[in-house]
C-alpha cells in the first residue's frame, strides 16, 4: 500500500465516502507516537473539536477523530508503566521461587542429614551402654567369684558378722600361722564398699 493511494481524509479524520472511496483506507491507527506522520501508513486521527470543547460528541465511539485528551495520553503511559512494573514483578516472583525451592531442597537435606547424624549419635550411646552394661556383668562375676574365694580360704561371709576372737579361736592363736595370714576385718571395709557401689549401680 503505497502513500499515493491512501486516502488523507481518513488517515486524519472523516471521509464521507466510506468503502465507495476510489482510494485506500488504512483503519488501523499507529501508536508510535514519534512516528514521521507524512510517512506512516496507518491513521493519524487529528482531535475532535466538539469533544474537545464540550467534553461531549454525539458520535462517541463510532466518531472518526480522535477523543484522546492530555489526561488520557497521560494514562494511558501510566497504565503502559503499570504493566510493565506489573511484568518485573512477576519475573521477580518466579525467580523468588525459585529461590524458595532450592532453600526448601537445602532444608531437607539439612533435615536428613541431621537425621542420619541423630541415628548416629543413638547407635553409638547405645554400643558405649552395652559396653558398660557387659563390662559390669564382667565385674559381678569377678567380684562374686572373690567373694567364693575370700569365703572358702578365710571364712568370710558379708551378710554374717565375725569378730577377732572368733577367727582367733578358729586359728587356735598360733601366732606364727597369724602373722602369715591377711587379717579378715582389714578387708571388711574394702569388700563393704565395693558391695555397696554394686548396689548402686543395680
Amino acid at each position: 500500500m503505497t502513500q499515493e493511494n491512501l486516502c488523507k481524509f481518513n488517515k486524519f479524520g472523516f471521509c464521507k465516502f466510506g468503502n465507495y472511496c476510489f482510494r485506500n483506507h488504512e483503519n488501523r491507527i499507529c501508536e508510535n507516537g514519534e512516528c514521521q506522520v507524512h510517512g506512516c501508513p496507518f491513521r493519524h486521527p487529528r482531535k475532535c473539536r466538539f469533544f474537545m470543547e464540550f467534553s461531549y460528541c454525539k458520535f462517541g465511539s463510532y466518531c472518526k477523530f480522535s477523543h484522546q485528551t492530555l489526561q488520557t495520553l497521560e494514562t494511558s503511559k501510566e497504565i503502559d508503566d503499570l504493566k510493565e512494573e506489573i511484568n518485573q514483578l512477576k519475573d521477580k516472583i518466579k525467580e523468588k521461587e525459585k529461590d524458595i525451592q532450592t532453600k526448601e531442597t537445602q532444608i531437607k537435606s539439612i533435615e536428613e542429614n541431621f537425621e542420619k547424624e541423630r541415628k548416629k549419635i543413638e547407635q553409638d550411646e547405645l554400643e558405649k551402654f552395652e559396653t558398660v552394661r557387659n563390662e559390669w556383668h564382667v565385674t559381678q562375676m569377678l567380684f562374686d567369684s572373690f567373694k567364693e574365694e575370700m569365703t572358702y580360704r578365710y571364712g568370710y561371709d558379708s551378710k554374717e558378722e565375725t569378730s577377732e576372737d572368733e577367727i582367733d579361736e578358729e586359728n587356735g592363736d598360733d601366732t606364727e600361722d597369724k602373722s602369715e595370714l591377711i587379717k579378715i576385718t582389714d578387708l571388711e571395709p574394702s569388700l563393704k564398699k565395693v558391695e555397696e557401689a554394686m548396689t548402686k549401680v543395680n
